[in-house]
C-alpha cells in the first residue's frame, strides 16, 4: 500500500491552479523557485505578485492589486487540500480516482471525458509540460509516483473548481479563471459528477462526511478569509498533517500575520507586571551589586542641542559646546537634588539621517540622536575636550554624566556600514521585488553608495531594507533597518546582526569604551536584544512571526537559534563591564514585561518602569498598586531597580500628561519617594509643553519658564530629592492598604513606609479627583524568602515605623506637605493605625517621626486641644499653651495700632492715646517710643559739616517710611521680655518673635516685608551693643553681624563662583537701622563720630567689592 504520509506529486509550480495564459503573460518561467524551501517559494511568489501588479494592462484596467500573501496562503491551502484528498485515496479508497473517471465516462462518454482531460492539461499545464519534459499526451498517459496522469489531472480539476468558488481567493482568481475551460469542454459536468460520485462515500472518522464536504469545510468555516481558512485547518487538522506540511501551514500563517499586525498608533493600556509560576527556575536571581552612589541617583534628561539653544537665550550669549554650559546651570541642578545628567545627542550623528529629515520637509533638522555615525563626542558640541571640561565641572558638584548607548543599530552611513557591512542583517536581494532604490546616494564615503527605497519619499511604503552598494566591486546588499516591530522601520538606521559572535563582541567593546568615559549608561531599546525578542523580531520560531515583514521566511527553531546565540547578550555585557569598567551604572530602556528579568536575571542596575507613567496618568491606580504588590510578593529587590518617570523623550511632556496642578505634584512626590531611580524630563521642572524631537537643534516654541511650577518644586519636591537615601531602597519598604471608612480598600490611595538605618518615612497620596478618608493599619504581603521558596509576611504600621507601643509614648509626625507636626499616641498608632483625610490629589509625606520626651500627660492634654490638627512645632505649641498668659500680655505691647502710631511719628506732638497704649507697657518701652516719635523732628546739631548735615537730614526724613522706628521698638521689646520682670527664656522669646511676625504680616499685608522686619528686630536685639559701638565711632562690631547666620538673608549674603558677597543696598538699610537706634537710645551722641563711622563702614564695604571675607579683613586689620 502507498505511504499515506508521502508528499503529493507536484502539478502546478506554486501548487495553486495556474492558467497557461497567466504563465505566459507574467513570465512565470523566470520565477520558478530553484529550491522547494518555503523562503525561496515565498520570494518567487512575491516576484509573481510584483509582475502581476506591474502589468500595464491590469493597471490600465484599474484592477486591484494581487498580494503575495494571498498567493502564499493559496499555495498552502491547496497543498493541504491535495494532501488530504490523496490520503483518502491512498488509505480509504485506493483506485477511487480511476473509478471516479470511469463513472464520469459512463455518463458523459469517453470522447467528452478525454476532451476534458486534454483541454485541462492544455489550458492549465503541469510543470513537466511547461518545462518541456513531457507533452500533454505523455503526461496523461504516464504516472507520477503512485498516481497516473489522468487521475492527477482529475484531482487538480476538482481543486481548481474549489478555488474558483472560494470567495476568499477572488483576488487571485484571474490567475486561474476557468471560463475558457467551461466554454470548450464539459468541465463543469465532469467535476460536479466527480463530486456527486464521491459524496456517496464516507471518510472514516468524520461521522458521515464525504471527501468533497471535508475539502469544503475550511472554506465554509471562513468564506472570506484565507487566513481564517488556514487557521481552521491548524485548529482541526494539524494532528493529521505530516511535519513538513504542518510547518508550511504555520509559515503561511506567520507571513499573513506580518501583514495583519497593526503598526503605529497609540499604545494600548499598560499591563500589570506579573510573575508566573516558577519563574525563578527559568530566570535565576542574579542581581548586580550597586556601588554606594548608585542607590541615590536622581537623573535629569537634557536634549543637548535644544538645551544649549535655550541656555543661549536665557544667558544672552551664544553657547554652542558642552564647555559653554554655565556653572550657574550646574549649580542649579545640584541645588535641585539632581546628581545624574543624561545628555541626549552626544555622539557623532549620521549625515544621512540629517539629509533624510531635511528632504522630508524639515530644513532645520539635525540627524536623529539615535542614528549614529560613530561613538565619538560630536564635533559641533566641542568634541572630547568639551566633554572633559563639562564632566570635570559637573563632577565637582556631585553630578555624574550619563550617556546613551544604542546597541541595536547604527546609522545607514555609519563607519560600520562602510567598513563592516557584514555586521548587519541583510539579503542579497530585496525581500519584496517591488522595492525600487532610485534616490540619490546618502553616503558621503567614497566607494560606497547608500539609498533608501523610493516609497519613503512619497510616503506610499515603509521598506524594511535599504540598499548598500560597493561601487568598486558592484556588490549590492539589502540591509534591514532597525525595527522593534511596534511601528514603522527606523529608516535612518541599519540593524546589527547579533547572531554573529563578532558583532556581539564588537558592540561589547564599544560599550566598554563608553563605560570608561561615562559612569552612567542608558541602553536604548535594550529589550530588542534579549534573546527571546531578538529571535521573535528577526528569526521567529514557527508561530511567533508577524513583528517585522519578510522575516517569517528566515525563521529558526528555538534549538537552532540557541546554537548560534547561546547566551544572553546583556548578561555578558553586565559581567564584562563589572570586570573591565566597574563603578558604571547600567540602565536599560526595556518594556514588554521584561522589567524584572532585566534587573533580576540579566543583572542591569536599573530598568525603565513605564507603568509608573502610564498607569498614574490614566489613574489606573488599582493596576499600579497590583504591580507593586506583585513585585513585593515575588522579589522586592526589583522595586529599587526601577527607573520611574513621568515622561521620557519618546512621550508627551509631563505637563501635557499630568497637568500643572495637584495631580502633577502628587505623582511627582511618588516619583521622589518610591524606591528606584527618579528620572526627570527635559523642561519638566520649568513646565515646558513642547516635545523635543530627536532631530531638534532648538526648541521651536517660545516658552517661558513657569516660575510658579519651579517655586512649587522648590518647596515640595527638591527637599525630598535631596533625601533620596530614605526612599531609594526596598529593604524597609512596605505598601499599605488604605481602609476607607466604609470598610473597603481605597485603591486610589498609595501609602507606604520606607527608610534607611533608623530613620523612617510614611508617604500617602490620593491619585483621584474625589476626596477620601480612611486608616492605614497593615501592609500588603512582602516576600522575605526567595522566589523559589517564598515567605510572605505582612507588617503593621507601627512595626514598619519602629514605634514604641506603650501607653506613655507620643510622637510628632512631621508632614513635609504642609510643614506641620501632628501629635499621635504610640498606643493609638499600634492598635488603630493612622487615620487621615485626603482631598483629591492630596499627599502627605511624614518625613520625620520623633518620640517626644516629657510628661505624657502634658502631651495628652495638647492632643485633646489640637483634635488631630497639626502645628508648626509641637514643643513650641506646648510651651505656647503654658506661657499663654505672659504671651497674651506681650502681644498687647506690639499691636498694629502701636506700630502704626510709630509709623506716623513726627506728624503730631500728642501723647499716645490711652485706648491704644496698654497701661502695663514697661517704662523703657514708653520712653523709647517717645524718643522714636520725636526722632524724625530732632534738631540738627550746630557745627556739623555740610556732608554730615545732609546725610543726617536724609536719614531722619526717611525714618517714617523705612520701618526703622518699628524695628527699633520691637528689638527693645524682645530684650524686655528676657528681663527678670517678664522672665521669658530663649524659647519663650522665640514665641514672642513668632507672634511679632504674625502681627507684622497682618499690619504690612506682605509676607516678605514682615519676615525682614522681624529678622531685623531679632538681629538688633541679639546685637544690642552694636548701636552703642557705632555711636562711639567704632566699626569692628560689624564683623559679629557678618558672621551671624541670622544676618545672611537680611544682608543679602550669597555665593557666586565660590566667593561670598553681601548686598550693598541691604547693608545700607541695616546701617540706617543701627544709626537710628543709636540716635534713639543715646542721649549724648557724638554725631560726627557716629556719621563718620557709618561712612567708613560703607567705604570699606565698597573697597572690599562687597566680598564678605575681604570686608572682615578690613574690619579687623
Amino acid at each position: 500500500m502507498a505511504d499515506p504520509t508521502r508528499s503529493a506529486p507536484k502539478y502546478f509550480v506554486f501548487d495553486f491552479p495556474l492558467a497557461d495564459q497567466a504563465w505566459l503573460r507574467y513570465g512565470i518561467a523566470s520565477l520558478v523557485p530553484g529550491k522547494e524551501q518555503d523562503g525561496a517559494a515565498a520570494y518567487a511568489i512575491r516576484k509573481l505578485a510584483a509582475a502581476v501588479n506591474d502589468d500595464a494592462g491590469r493597471k490600465t484596467a484599474g484592477r486591484p492589486p494581487t498580494h503575495a500573501e494571498t498567493l502564499l496562503a493559496l499555495r498552502t491551502l491547496n497543498q493541504v487540500l491535495k494532501w488530504v484528498a490523496l490520503r483518502y485515496f491512498r488509505i480509504e479508497n485506493p483506485g477511487g480516482l480511476s473509478r471516479c473517471r470511469q463513472w464520469a465516462t459512463q455518463r458523459l462518454g469517453p470522447d467528452a471525458v478525454d476532451a476534458v482531460m486534454t483541454t485541462f492539461v492544455d489550458l492549465f499545464p503541469p510543470l513537466e509540460v511547461k518545462r518541456a519534459d513531457l507533452t500533454g499526451e505523455q503526461f496523461l498517459a504516464g504516472a507520477l509516483d503512485d498516481l497516473n496522469g489522468r487521475d492527477l489531472a482529475a484531482l487538480e480539476m476538482f481543486l481548481l473548481f474549489l478555488n474558483v468558488n472560494n470567495p476568499a481567493a477572488a483576488e487571485a482568481e484571474h490567475l486561474f479563471h476557468d471560463g475558457e475551460l467551461r466554454r470548450r469542454v464539459s468541465y463543469l459536468p465532469f467535476v460536479t459528477g466527480l463530486e456527486k460520485y464521491l459524496t456517496e462515500f464516507e471518510v472514516v472518522g468524520t461521522e458521515g462526511v464525504s471527501l468533497p464536504h471535508l475539502l469544503r469545510a475550511p472554506l465554509l468555516a471562513s468564506p472570506d478569509s484565507l487566513a481564517g481558512q488556514l487557521a481552521w485547518i491548524r485548529d482541526h487538522w494539524a494532528h493529521l498533517l505530516p511535519d513538513e506540511l504542518r510547518e508550511r501551514l504555520q509559515f503561511a500563517l506567520d507571513v499573513l500575520q506580518e501583514v495583519d499586525v497593526a503598526r503605529g498608533g497609540e499604545p494600548g493600556p499598560a499591563p500589570v507586571l506579573e510573575f508566573g509560576p516558577g519563574p525563578a527556575r527559568d530566570e535565576p536571581e542574579a542581581f548586580s551589586r550597586d556601588a554606594d552612589w548608585m542607590a541615590n541617583v536622581v537623573l535629569m534628561a537634557k536634549s543637548v542641542s535644544v538645551w544649549l539653544d535655550q541656555l543661549s537665550k536665557w544667558y544672552g550669549r551664544p553657547l554652542r559646546t558642552l564647555a559653554d554650559i554655565p556653572d550657574e546651570e550646574l549649580d542649579r541642578l545640584a541645588h535641585w537634588g539632581i546628581n545624574g545628567l543624561w545628555l541626549i545627542g552626544l555622539w557623532e550623528r549620521s549625515a544621512a539621517s540629517r539629509t533624510i529629515k531635511q528632504w522630508l520637509g524639515n530644513p532645520d533638522a539635525a540627524a536623529s540622536a539615535y542614528s549614529l555615525a560613530d561613538y565619538a563626542i560630536a564635533s559641533d558640541l566641542g568634541g572630547e575636550e568639551a566633554w572633559r571640561n563639562l564632566s570635570e565641572r559637573a563632577g565637582r558638584r556631585g553630578i555624574r554624566l550619563a550617556s546613551d548607548m544604542v546597541p541595536n543599530h547604527m546609522g545607514i552611513d555609519s563607519r560600520w556600514v562602510v567598513e563592516h557591512p557584514e555586521y548587519f542583517l541583510q539579503l542579497d536581494h530585496p525581500p519584496y521585488p517591488a522595492y525600487r532604490f532610485g534616490c540619490e546616494d546618502l553616503c558621503g564615503s567614497p566607494g560606497v553608495s547608500v539609498r533608501l527605497e523610493d516609497g519613503y519619499w512619497d510616503k506610499r511604503d515603509a521598506a524594511v531594507v535599504f540598499e548598500r552598494r560597493d561601487d568598486n566591486t558592484g556588490r549590492v546588499r539589502y540591509i534591514y533597518h532597525g525595527n522593534d516591530g511596534t511601528s514603522m522601520p527606523w529608516n535612518d538606521t541599519a540593524q546589527l546582526n547579533f547572531l554573529l559572535p563578532q558583532v556581539r563582541e564588537a558592540v561589547i567593546r564599544v560599550i566598554l569604551d563608553v563605560a570608561r568615559r561615562f559612569p552612567i549608561i542608558r541602553f536604548d531599546a535594550a529589550m530588542t536584544l534579549a534573546k527571546k525578542h531578538f529571535q521573535r523580531l528577526w528569526f521567529p520560531a514557527p508561530g511567533d512571526a508577524g513583528a517585522i515583514p519578510s522575516r517569517a521566511e528566515h525563521g529558526m527553531s528555538r534549538e537552532e537559534f540557541d546554537r548560534v546565540f547561546p547566551a544572553e547578550f546583556w548578561r555578558e555585557v553586565v559581567d564584562r563591564v563589572a570586570a573591565e569598567a566597574p563603578d558604571t551604572l547600567l540602565l536599560a530602556e526595556a518594556f514588554w514585561l521584561m522589567e524584572g528579568y532585566f534587573v533580576r536575571t540579566l543583572g542591569m542596575h536599573r530598568v525603565y518602569n513605564s507603568a509608573f507613567m502610564n498607569m498614574l496618568k490614566m489613574e489606573d491606580n488599582q493596576k499600579y498598586r497590583q504591580t507593586l504588590k506583585n513585585v513585593l510578593e515575588f522579589s522586592p529587590g526589583i522595586l529599587q531597580r526601577f527607573v520611574n518617570f513621568m515622561n521620557n523623550p519618546d512621550e508627551r511632556t509631563a505637563v501635557e500628561q499630568f497637568g500643572r496642578g495637584d495631580k502633577y505634584f502628587g505623582c511627582m512626590v511618588l516619583l521622589a519617594t518610591l524606591p528606584g531611580l527618579p528620572m526627570i524630563g527635559h523642561g519638566q521642572i520649568e513646565g515646558f509643553t513642547e516635545k523635543y524631537g530627536m532631530e531638534y537643534r532648538r526648541a521651536y516654541w517660545d516658552e517661558k519658564i513657569d516660575r510658579e511650577m519651579v517655586d512649587r518644586h522648590e518647596r515640595a519636591i527638591f527637599p525630598l530629592l535631596r533625601r533620596r537615601h530614605l526612599f531609594s531602597g526596598s529593604e524597609n519598604f512596605a505598601l499599605f492598604d488604605f481602609e476607607s471608612e466604609g470598610g473597603w480598600v481605597d485603591e486610589n490611595v498609595f501609602a507606604f513606609v520606607n527608610g534607611s538605618g533608623t530613620e523612617r518615612v510614611l508617604v500617602i497620596y490620593n491619585n483621584a479627583y474625589d476626596g477620601t478618608a480612611g486608616r492605614i493599619r497593615t501592609s500588603t504581603a512582602i516576600n522575605r524568602g526567595s522566589a523559589d521558596h517564598p515567605d510572605l509576611q505582612s507588617v503593621t504600621l507601627a512595626g514598619a515605623l519602629g514605634l514604641d507601643c506603650s501607653g506613655t509614648s507620643w510622637y510628632a509626625l512631621t508632614d513635609h506637605a504642609d510643614g506641620l507636626q501632628y501629635l499621635r499616641g504610640g498606643r493609638e498608632l499600634c492598635e488603630q493605625g493612622l487615620h487621615t483625610d485626603l482631598h483629591g490629589y492630596q499627599y502627605r509625606a511624614f518625613i520625620q517621626m520623633t518620640l517626644l520626651d516629657g510628661d505624657p500627660g502634658r502631651w495628652a492634654d495638647l492632643a485633646d486641644s489640637l483634635q488631630g490638627r497639626g502645628a508648626p512645632d509641637l514643643r513650641r505649641e506646648l510651651l505656647r499653651r503654658e506661657l499663654d498668659p505672659v504671651l497674651s500680655r506681650v502681644r498687647t505691647w506690639m499691636t498694629p495700632e502701636i506700630l502704626a502710631w510709630l509709623e506716623y511719628a513726627g506728624a503730631t506732638d500728642q501723647k499716645p492715646e490711652p485706648a491704644k497704649v496698654p497701661r502695663d507697657l514697661p517704662e523703657n518701652l514708653v520712653t523709647l517710643a517717645t524718643h522714636l516719635r520725636a526722632l524724625p523732628r530732632m534738631k540738627i546739631p550746630v557745627g556739623l559739616g555740610r556732608g554730615s548735615r545732609t546725610e543726617l537730614i536724609a536719614l531722619l526724613e526717611n525714618l517714617p517710611h523705612s520701618r526703622c522706628l518699628q524695628v527699633i521698638y520691637l528689638a527693645e521689646l524682645l530684650g524686655t521680655t528676657g528681663s527678670e520682670k517678664i522672665g521669658l527664656d530663649g524659647p519663650g522669646r522665640d514665641l514672642v518673635t513668632e507672634d511679632m511676625g504674625a502681627i507684622l504680616k497682618d499690619w504690612l499685608g506682605h509676607d516678605h516685608a514682615a519676615a525682614m522686619a522681624t529678622a531685623s528686630a531679632r538681629l538688633l536685639a541679639a546685637h544690642a551693643d552694636s548701636y552703642r559701638f557705632l555711636a562711639e565711632g567704632k566699626i569692628s562690631w560689624l564683623a559679629d553681624i557678618l558672621t551671624d547666620p541670622a544676618a545672611a538673608e537680611l544682608l543679602g549674603i550669597n555665593t557666586h563662583e565660590q566667593t561670598v558677597y553681601l548686598s550693598a543696598e541691604r547693608l545700607d538699610d541695616w546701617l540706617q537701622v543701627v544709626t537710628s537706634a543709636a540716635l534713639a537710645h543715646e542721649s549724648d551722641v557724638d554725631f560726627v563720630a557716629l556719621l563718620d563711622a557709618r561712612s567708613v563702614l560703607l567705604q570699606k564695604a565698597k573697597a572690599a567689592g562687597y566680598e564678605v571675607r575681604e570686608l572682615l579683613r578690613l574690619l579687623n586689620p
